[in-house]
């Protein structure tokens, strides 16, 4: 998926489900997330979020200039907020590089490589965020949110230009 431009989402926008990406390129594209998946209640009383991604590539995405254009050029997943439910993303065997994030408001910078939030559970196994831009050093490669568990496993953080991880909520990383 390449070359994409979305004023909120560029590549990937979906909600609930069940997504399997394998060898998948997610390059070049422009205008919020690469890809932005998250659960939204629609009369599902139990909404489901799964998501695996695995031997695929997200990098060089810009998340533009406009208010609504995100918090960065990455992956953003997201549970329901007041509904629990099988929330779930794993990466495996990624490559996450060369991300940007302009966004800044009220001081909390952006995000350029994974956003997980609202009661998502992630596994990070043998992945590499390299190389990553934040426009304000506030910023970060990888953020959990509002009590998201993040799982890192044999991965690689380097070479990025803000914090690698910010944690906010009640999230946790191990």
């Amino acid at each position: 998926i390449n070359n994409c431009y979305g004023s909120f989402t560029s590549a990937i926008s979906s909600r609930d489900g069940i997504y399997n990406f394998n060898n998948v390129k997610i390059i070049n594209n422009n205008g919020g997330q690469a890809v932005r998946i998250s659960c939204v209640y629609s009369g599902n009383p139990e909404p489901v979020l799964s998501v695996h991604m695995e031997n695929s590539i997200v990098q060089n995405n810009d998340p533009g200039q406009g208010a609504l254009e995100g918090i960065g050029g990455g992956l953003q997943f997201g549970g329901h907020l007041t509904i629990p439910g099988d929330h779930y993303v794993s990466l495996v065997n990624c490559d996450i590089s060369s991300n940007y994030s302009n966004y800044n408001s009220a001081g909390v910078a952006g995000t350029t490589g994974l956003y997980v939030s609202k009661h998502i559970t992630a596994d990070i196994i043998n992945c590499t965020f390299g190389d990553n831009t934040v426009i304000d050093t506030t910023g970060c490669v990888i953020t959990g949110a509002t009590a998201a568990q993040v799982n890192i496993y044999n991965s690689i953080i380097y070479d990025n230009i803000g914090h690698s991880c910010n944690l906010w909520f009640e999230t946790e990383i191990n």
